[in-house]
This record gives structure tokens, sequence and C-alpha cells, in this order.
């Protein structure tokens, strides 16, 4: 059985990440994400912005404990 948990912020490899939400109303906001992309065969790169809306950690059964966090 799957356990899905949804947090208003998260600190995950040294980052510390809040909703949109949890954080437009404070003074230092952390709720805007980049990802940059990867070129391959001289293609032209794009970076990925976009504003945290939701946080989720799924929680995986097993010896492992297992989470993902998206």
């Amino acid at each position: 059985m799957t356990k899905v948990t949804s947090w208003p912020m998260y600190f995950c490899r040294g980052y510390l990440f809040h909703t949109y939400d949890y954080a437009k109303d404070k003074k230092n906001a952390n709720y805007e994400v980049c990802v940059k992309s990867a070129s391959s065969c001289g293609s032209t790169e794009h970076d990925f912005y976009r504003v945290l809306r939701e946080i989720l950690e799924i929680h995986f059964p097993g010896p492992g404990g297992l989470k993902l966090c998206f």
C-alpha cells in the first residue's frame, strides 16, 4: 500500500522549497523552480520555469522504505 503526503514546504539536498500558497505573503519566498535543460546534438537549450503549487511525497512499502518527492 503506497502512502502519499502533501507538504506546504520541503527540505531536500540542502534546498528549502515552499508552495506558492504557503509563501505568497512571506518576506522571503522560495516557490519558483527552474530546471536547466541539457542540449543534445547541437539543439537549443530551453530552461523550464514554474511556480511550485504542490509538493507530494510518495512512500513505497517494503524493507527499503523508499520515498519519492515531486
